[in-house]
């Protein structure tokens, strides 16, 4: 599939602030204190009460997309700029007009929303008080959010969040996270029916009876119009803001008319299906409603970081508590989580790009809920540091089950289609292949890229003895090479170390024992005649309620890195020695690092991505290599055209990506990067433009954050430090 990865906390104010639903005001929030009504005159046209406690709520109608997914892995980006990616401008009502009677409500019905599904019912709640201070916005006086364009959002008012010291088995000595709300989509439980204002009102209507839903229709896309009931919830805007998001409720009866009553904000409900917010759109700068589909879930989601690199986890509470002020739901969007929920029978036996047909309110084909496979897919499609990674997720063992010995070739194709509606192992995409094309999105396999698993637990720990994952945490399992990456030198990803991960054993692709092989047809490669090609999944030890294996061709990942593009570069490694004598090199992975006995005979590449790890287990493909040498593969190689015939290593990386260079005998050398692209990096009239830097002195390794054009490392013995720039030029142009 194409699955595209400091002042005092107030919630409740201590004076009277109210808001109003168009022209918005930015109020805070506090832990404890006491609800105070505001007098009669802060209702009507510019003002009106809320009809809870939390009568103090600002409207700030900005919105965050979490990162919107294109229709792939998604990421719990926590800032606003990308809202527009998950909504689109209310211009496609063909009723906005009626939202400014919202101005002037002064009749609001309260719906309160269902009760919580079995499984969330019962994960750990998180209760905070006046004594824990979170996030604070620095908004200037008189300015609320929805005067605000996205990226002044995130400059005035950061994500929800709190700092604190945790502990468990695992981190006995406590460990500092940081729990992080996704801007925007953590709800209250109680709804309230926007109505029209009475005949005293300066907004009042003639067209529209006082009292009456307000109703709007949606386009669906072709013209016709649905009918919506409008509701008003309660969120967590960001920092200690909130706001009042508005609610749209699909109440049409097939024919084009509605019919109020007949359905009501409620979770994983299609009829809930639009969340509409305001804020400034940037190409026109006018303050106006957007709508994002999506849909209503149980629960509190969110993100946990910790250490230097600010390594991220996905959390999941029952719900969380602030003083006298509950939050028990937050919104899916539809680009971003709701298709880990949607349902679908999927007849082919594998997620669509948006839809996974894990509704927790449902049960898979054995009759077990799909709840723990929910909160799996949920903490899976998130643990990641970048939105659209091409992932396909698995609940079943059919290849694994089907399998009898290596000689039986297997067709998942035909095995998954006897399990429709699950989310069935090693799947294939063969819609896009062309014949030459594989792997590519459209034309690949999701054979041997394991990634990670979860049995959809969340933790509860937060005690020196007590076993199992922090506090909201979900649990996860990876794949060895993210323990490989945490503990290699140099280090690539700490993501692993941070959080203490534990690998999860695989099944093998290759060398011995062979009769443990499980052998598959890859349709991908060659529709007419499909080779057959090995299948790494997590081996029947490690029980999952969900897992996740990464497209061919897909970039390496960490939950750590800051990724800044989607598209990657060329990255060339050349080394010379003391006369300006090209070193040995090999182009593509393992560059000369093989396991094949003898292995310390085989000539190495002088210099090559990667490195070593001295604490590689049993299971780590780096442990039968001599002196535990590791070398890093992207999965991605270098463009065919850059420099072709060449024999420098090289492969594409990300733009934020780390590139983690070595010597293969560690001995010391000045590392210099050019980050300008080929035709500046070899073009000496530009060397001393300040495009060549030395990062690294003196040392057998360096680690470069990747830039965004294609990038040249050239390495060169102390001997040649001081030369002109001009040599850097020619290096990179005759290195290759």
């Amino acid at each position: 599939m194409r699955l595209r990865t400091s002042k005092r906390a107030q919630l409740l104010l201590h004076h009277a602030c109210v808001a109003v639903l168009i022209a918005t005001t930015a109020c805070g929030f506090r832990p404890k204190g006491d609800s105070q009504a505001p007098p009669t005159d802060q209702f009507g046209a510019a003002r009106h009460a809320t009809s809870n406690a939390m009568n103090a709520m600002n409207a700030m109608n900005a919105m965050n997309a979490m990162n919107a997914m294109n229709a792939m892995n998604a990421m719990n980006a926590m800032n606003a700029m990308n809202a527009m990616n998950a909504m689109n401008a209310m211009n496609a009502m063909n009723a906005m007009n009626a939202m400014n009677a919202m101005n002037a409500m002064n009749a609001m019905n309260a719906i309160a929303a269902a009760n919580v599904s079995t499984v969330v019912g019962v994960l750990p709640e998180a209760n905070l008080d006046a004594s824990q201070p979170i996030t604070q916005n620095s908004l200037p006086d008189g300015v609320d959010l929805s005067q605000l364009t996205p990226d002044k959002v995130d400059a005035f008012c950061p994500p929800t969040a709190w700092s604190t010291t945790m502990y468990s088995s695992t981190f006995p000595g406590g460990i500092l996270v940081k729990y992080a709300l996704p801007d925007f989509i953590t709800l209250k439980d109680t709804f309230d029916q926007a109505v029209y204002p009475d005949t005293d009102s300066p907004y009042y209507d003639p067209n529209y009876t006082p009292g009456s839903p307000v109703v709007v229709g949606v386009d669906r896309g072709d013209g016709i119009l649905v009918q919506h009931q409008v509701f008003v919830g309660i969120a967590i805007a960001c920092a200690d803001l909130a706001f009042r998001p508005l609610i749209l409720v699909n109440i049409d009866d097939g024919y084009g008319n509605p019919v109020v009553g007949s359905n009501t904000p409620q979770s994983y409900d299609p009829n809930t299906d639009y969340m509409c917010l305001r804020f400034v759109d940037p190409a026109d700068g006018v303050s106006k409603y957007f709508c994002g589909p999506g849909g209503l879930g149980d629960g509190v989601i969110g993100e946990v970081t910790t250490g230097a690199n600010e390594s991220p986890r996905s959390f999941y509470l029952k719900q969380l508590t602030f003083g006298q002020n509950t939050w028990p739901r937050h919104w899916e969007w539809k680009k971003v989580l709701q298709a880990v929920s949607t349902r679908d029978p999927l007849p082919n036996g594998f997620a669509l790009d948006d839809a996974w047909n894990l509704n927790p309110y449902d049960y898979h084909a054995d009759g077990a809920s799909k709840g723990r496979t929910y909160l799996a897919g949920i903490a899976l499609k998130t643990n990641t540091n970048r939105s659209g990674v091409r992932i396909s997720p698995y609940h079943t063992r059919d290849v694994q089950d089907a399998w009898t010995s290596p000689s039986v070739v297997l067709d998942t194709l035909a095995l998954a289609q006897q399990h429709p509606g699950e989310l069935n192992q090693a799947e294939l995409e063969t819609s896009g292949c062309t014949g030459s094309n594989y792997p590519s999105p459209g034309c690949t396999d999701y054979f041997q890229a394991f990634d990670t698993a979860s049995l959809g637990n969340v933790g509860n720990c937060n005690d020196a003895t007590c076993d199992g994952d922090l506090l909201g945490l979900v649990d996860i399992r990876a794949h060895q090479s993210y323990v490989d990456m945490s503990s290699a030198d140099p280090a690539i990803c700490t993501w692993g170390t941070d959080w203490q991960i534990q690998p999860a054993p695989s099944t093998l692709m290759s060398s011995t024992p062979s009769s443990q092989l499980i052998n598959a047809k890859n349709w991908a490669q060659n529709k007419a005649s499909p080779p057959s090609k090995s299948v790494r999944l997590p081996t029947t030890a490690i029980s999952y309620a969900l897992a996740i294996n990464k497209a061919e061709g897909a970039f390496s990942r960490c939950p750590g890195w800051t990724i800044c593009g989607t598209t990657g570069h060329n990255v060339v490694l050349i080394a010379y020695d003391a006369n300006w004598n090209k070193l040995y090199s090999v182009r593509d992975y393992p560059w000369g690092v093989s396991n094949a006995p003898p292995a310390v005979q085989t000539q190495r590449s002088a210099v090559r991505f990667g490195g070593w790890q001295p604490n590689a287990g049993a299971n780590s493909t780096c442990h039968a290599r001599t002196n535990f040498e590791c070398p890093f593969d992207t999965h991605v190689k270098c463009d065919p055209n850059f420099a072709p015939g060449g024999t420098s290593p090289c492969e594409q990386f990300l733009c934020g990506q780390t590139i983690p260079v070595v010597t293969f005998d560690q001995s010391p050398v000045d590392w210099y990067v050019c980050e300008a692209g080929a035709a500046a990096c070899q073009d000496p009239w530009q060397a001393d433009n300040g495009i060549w830097s030395a990062v690294c002195t003196d040392s057998y390794k360096c680690t470069i954050a990747m830039g965004s054009d294609d990038t040249f490392v050239v390495a060169l013995p102390a001997a040649l430090r001081g030369g002109p720039n001009s040599n850097l030029s020619w290096a990179a142009t005759n290195g290759l």
